[in-house]
């Protein structure tokens, strides 16, 4: 995508907001407000266990929604 086109203008605009939502749904639904462990790598660990956990859920949502077929889960996409 040309990022001086019209479509990739746009498409830098949104950049900017799409993590805020992920980052709501993950602090007010899901109730994490901090890390549980310290330290950078054992931050990093909390945070990617809780990034997976968040991408099933997501995919579990999209799965029962569609009601997919099981050579539609290639197509899946989740973050």
């Amino acid at each position: 995508m040309e990022q001086d086109s019209e479509k990739g203008i746009r498409h830098r605009g949104q950049r900017c907001i799409e993590p805020e939502a992920v980052f709501g749904q993950i602090k007010y639904d899901m109730g994490y407000k901090r890390f549980r462990h310290f330290g950078k790598d054992k931050a990093t660990m909390d945070f990617a266990f809780f990034a997976i956990a968040f991408n099933i859920k997501k995919m579990c949502a999209k799965i029962k929604n569609q009601k997919m077929t099981d050579k539609n889960y290639q197509n899946i996409r989740v973050a």
